[in-house]
């Protein structure tokens, strides 16, 4: 019984380890279907859903400077024939952060509908998402 116990707790630890380690409250990462700057920026233009063929505008915002020069970025695919962690790569990059600043704006496209996954990470962590956020492709209407 002892052992069962502490099998349960061991695995509720881990998991739960796991949950936070995906969680990053230093960081946060945003869409717009317009251009996203310091100086123009309204919570009221972050958006999660877009049609196909339109340009995405992302940021994501740090609460201390990236302290690297190099990140990249992954848009994975949710794959509907599969069971729940049934991701697809759609697209990745390169991309340059700059080491004193504590954010980083760029964009993309997506042809194809369906449900999708960024993910933005340093190059000195490529294995640690600075940060993540999910979006919906639609039809055109």
């Amino acid at each position: 019984m002892k052992k069962l116990i502490t099998l349960i707790l061991f695995s509720t630890l881990i998991f739960t380890g796991c949950d936070f380690a995906l969680d990053h409250d230093d960081s946060v990462l945003f869409f717009s279907s317009r251009p996203i700057t310091r100086e123009t920026f309204d919570p009221n233009m972050v958006q999660n859903t877009f049609e196909k063929g339109q340009q995405i505008h992302y940021c994501i915002w740090s609460k201390e400077p990236f302290n690297t020069n190099a990140g990249r970025f992954q848009i994975l695919k949710k794959d509907t024939n599969t069971n729940i962690y049934g991701f697809s790569l759609a697209q990745a990059g390169d991309i340059n952060l700059n080491p004193t600043k504590n954010y980083y704006t760029g964009s993309f496209t997506i042809y194809s509908d369906g449900y999708y996954l960024l993910r933005i990470f340093s190059k000195n962590r490529p294995s640690d998402p600075l940060a993540q956020k999910t979006f919906w492709i639609t039809q055109d209407n």
